[in-house]
Order: C-alpha cells, then structure tokens, then sequence
C-alpha cells in the first residue's frame, strides 16, 4: 500500500498545466468540500505540484486531502483519475491516527495532573489530587465591589455577591445550561476568586477527569494554556497550531481543519489571567482569524478570546478579581462565575441551617455576623499564613517578608505590584527582579530603582524577604513575591500588604497570606 502524499503527487502529474492551474483555483475556495476551508492564494499561487500537495496534507490531513482531490477532479471532469483514487488503500500511519494521537496526549496530561504540591506542605512534596480535593463552590455573577475591595474583604463581605442562579455550579459542568434557565450558547466562561480560593486546583481536576474519560466526554480536545507559561514566549511569533505545538509535541498532528470542525469541540483553558505579563489590546481592530497566520501571541489570545479565531471553540479563564476587571473585556465571556468559599446564602440556607426570629432579630445578625467571622477565619487558616498587615510611615525602611521552602535551589526572584504598569507600552515593570544572580534594573520599575534590596542577597533558607527604602504613600498596596526553582517551575510565594500610615485605611481589607503554586 503507498502514502497518500505519493498517490496525490502520481494524481497531479497526469493533469496537464491548464488542469492543474484549474484544481488550484477551486482548492483555493471554501467549501468545495462542505465544512472545508479554502487555502490562501498567496500559498498556492506559485506552488509546484509537490508543494500542493504538502500544503492540502498540511491543512487536511491525509485524508481530507484525499476526498478534496477526489471532489476537484470530479468538478474538472476528470473521472478517470477519481476512479484511480477511489481504489486506492492509504497506508495506515503509525500510531493510528487521530484517536491513537489523542491518546498519548490524555496520558500525558493524566501524569501531569494527578499530583499537585499540597498548600500545607513546605517541603514541596507531592500529593495525588483526589486524595486532597474538595468541590468548590461556583456561583454565576460576581461580587457587585470586587473590583475596589482587597480580597481578603471580599471573602468577608460574600453575602454581598449578586448570584444569577440559586443552583451552585458544579466545575464539571461550568459550559452547561443550568435547569430552569433559557438555552443559549456558553462558549466562553470567567471565573474569578481571590487568591488561594482553589482556580487552580478546580482547573487541575477539570483536566485530570477529562484526561481519564470520567467527565466531559464530549470535548474532543482539551488545551491547558496557563498564563504563566505563555508569559515565556510571549516574545516569539506564532500561529495558534505552532502555539499548540510548541507546549505539546504530541499534537503536531492536529490540524486546521480539526480545529475548526464542527464535530470535533476544542477547549483552552487560560488560567491564571492575573498573572499575564501579555498585552491584551481588546480596543485593537486588528484580528488573527486563520490558525495558521503567525502573529504575536497576545494578538493570538485576544483574538481567540474576541471569538475571531476559532469562534466554535469553547474557553476557560481564571483570574483573581482585580485583574479581570482591569485586562479582560467582561463583554467577551458568555458566563461569568465567581469562585467561593461560601456566600450568605449558604448560611442562611442550609449550610448552617440559620433561620432568624424576627423578635430576635439584632441578636441574631450577631450571630450571623460572628459566625461569618469564623468561617473567614477558617478560610484564612485553610488557604493562608495570617499575618498582620506591613505598616509604615513616610520616610521609614520597611521589610516585606517572603520565604520559601528551605530545601529549594532558587534561580530567579521577582516582585511585583498588580496593576503598577499594565499598559500595551510598558506592561513587565517590576519592584524588584533578580535572575541567575544579577538584578535586572532595565525592567524595574523606576520609583523603586534604588530603593529595594533583598534582606539575604544569597537568599539563605529560603529568606526572599524585601527591604523597601524610604517609604512614601504612593507605595501602600499589594506586593506579591514569585520565585523560579532550578527546575524552572514558577511559584507565588507571598502576598503582602503595605499600609503607609497618614492615609485613611480600613484595616479590614488587608491581611498578608501565603499563596502557594494552588493559585
């Protein structure tokens, strides 16, 4: 039996130059074959019969460039070589195809997301995921303040979330139409949650229960981009299948055509919005609409995101709330859920089973109130060190703690401020920034030049810790300490928050917590 590529080859050689002329021109058409896409003129306009052949396999595979030819030929008049085709036996490629491919992929994400790094355990052990996991609570609508509230408030101030929906979703079903509710398309979802409410880990059991064929069987492709890794080549040109390739070798046999049919559904899951160092322009007319057209890859992503790329494709995004206000057009998402620890409504409606007398009413807002204090407290147990809030004066040397597990070999450190410099211009400026060694002052941000130092330059038992010189009010906010181990995983060590005396603060809305790789 021969390859498809030499039988399609032996095919074009037999039309003479006015033939093949003609069978380019209809291939540059869509759908001469229902559902296919036309490949662009500037491509085939001085392809040889070889390089014609390369570019239909490359777009079709083999065989949807087999049928393509199959049906140009008919429309050409050209029956005698449609009926060479049509006894022609294709030799099986290795690794049987779509399906085998498929699979070597899902073992792989299965291996990659059944452990994870437990949040209590320092010395970076792991632990498999569905020993440790608990369902989460997923409402639909967000906190009305999430974007002015620090996010320890918010987990304080949840009664105050507007829920669209009484029914909790749950992760696996975060696409779907809840009962009672009009059917309408979900294609896009955000989901938002302060810092160690679990985005991660609900994004990990997503994917491992895919992976293993226990949820979702629907989904024909499942794509985890977090951000924190397209953040490193953010710099390089791609097209969303070299893109695909690049975190994923073993799907160098996806095509375009795979991608973009109706049949086979194709999810990306964007976690960890918060921590883009891309420059999402959402304002920006231009757009990547072909998966194959190379750009930067934030005009990918927001492409894809906008839904001119791939529009059928389904999208997961996870952030923390502040930056999902201030990066994502909110306008693009089907869906917009928050991600909890509890609301009020849980209180009052079965959790705890609260019910209020109405004679009893100022006590019993007390007793809402307290318990709502406790399960904050439990919360912050659960998902943070607690410590209390750095406080300083103007003019003062203040010390931001970070520390990182004693047994890691560290390579690079980085803090930075959410939102200091979010611009298309100017949109990786950090507090501090040390890699291999050396201190990167080009991309620091210039009111901290000279002001910063670590407390250990050798960085000794995990001491990351900040000294900030000279403390002025325009430095009170959130501070968050990253670090890079010689494996090159990144991890969010530290929140912290500064208050500079001589402002008005409501010491309620600030706490420093500990935030491991979970978010």
């Amino acid at each position: 039996m021969a390859k498809v590529e030499e039988e399609l080859l032996n095919t074009l050689e037999k039309l003479k130059d006015d033939g093949f002329k003609t069978f380019k021109w209809y291939l540059e058409l869509d759908d001469v074959l229902e559902g296919f896409k036309g490949i662009p003129v500037a491509k085939l306009e001085n392809a040889a019969r070889r390089d014609t052949v390369d570019l239909m396999v490359q777009k079709h595979q083999d065989h949807g460039a087999l049928q393509l030819t199959k049906k140009i030929l008919e429309k050409i008049y050209r029956n005698d070589l449609v009926q060479s085709l049509q006894n022609f036996q294709p030799e099986p490629k290795a690794g049987g195809g779509r399906k085998k491919v498929l699979g070597r992929y899902m073992v792989i994400l299965t291996r990659k997301y059944q452990k994870t790094t437990d949040g209590t355990d320092e010395s970076g052990n792991e632990t498999l995921l569905k020993a440790i996991y608990t369902e989460v609570y997923i409402t639909e609508g967000k906190s009305k303040e999430d974007n002015a509230q620090h996010e320890v408030r918010q987990l304080e101030t949840a009664s105050s979330t507007k829920i669209l929906h009484d029914t909790p979703i749950k992760c696996h079903d975060i696409f779907k139409v809840l009962p009672g509710q009009q059917e309408h398309i979900i294609n896009i979802v955000l989901t938002s949650g302060v810092a160690g409410v679990g985005k991660t880990f609900s994004v990990q059991k997503f994917i491992l229960d895919w992976a293993e064929g226990s949820e979702n069987k629907d989904i024909s492709l499942l794509i985890p981009l977090p951000f924190r890794e397209l953040n490193v080549v953010k710099n390089e040109p791609h097209s969303l299948l070299t893109l695909i390739r690049r975190f994923y070798p073993t799907l160098k046999d996806v095509t375009e055509e795979m991608l973009d049919s109706e049949d086979f559904k194709v999810l990306f899951i964007l976690d960890g919005l918060d921590e883009s160092r891309l420059s999402l322009d959402f304002n920006n007319s231009e757009v990547v609409s072909d998966v194959t057209q190379k750009s930067s890859v934030s005009m990918l992503l927001t492409s894809l995101i906008k839904a001119n790329l791939l529009p059928r494709a389904l999208i997961w995004i996870t952030s923390r709330p502040a930056a999902a206000n201030q990066i994502l057009d909110q306008k693009c998402a089907d869906r917009i859920t928050e991600l909890v620890k509890s609301t009020q409504t849980q209180f009052d409606g079965g959790l705890f089973n609260w019910t209020e007398p109405e004679e009893t009413a100022d006590s019993g807002s007390m007793a809402a109130s307290v318990i709502t204090g406790l399960f904050l407290f439990f919360c912050l147990l659960q998902s943070a060190s607690a410590e209390l809030p750095i406080t300083a004066e103007p003019g003062d040397n203040v010390t931001l703690p970070c520390k990182a597990p004693n047994n890691v070999n560290i390579t690079a450190v980085e803090w930075i401020r959410p939102g200091l410099n979010r611009s298309d211009l100017d949109p990786d400026r950090y507090v501090y920034l040390k890699t291999d060694g050396h201190l990167n002052t080009a991309d620091q941000d210039p009111s901290y030049v000279n002001r910063v130092q670590l407390k250990d330059d050798e960085m000794k038992n995990g001491d990351l810790s900040l000294i900030l010189k000279n403390v002025t009010s325009n430095d009170e906010g959130t501070y968050e300490c990253f670090y890079v181990e010689e494996t090159g995983g990144k991890k969010n060590e530290l929140i912290v928050y500064l208050i500079v005396k001589g402002e008005f603060v409501d010491v309620q809305q600030v706490e420093t917590q500990r935030v491991d790789i979970l978010d």
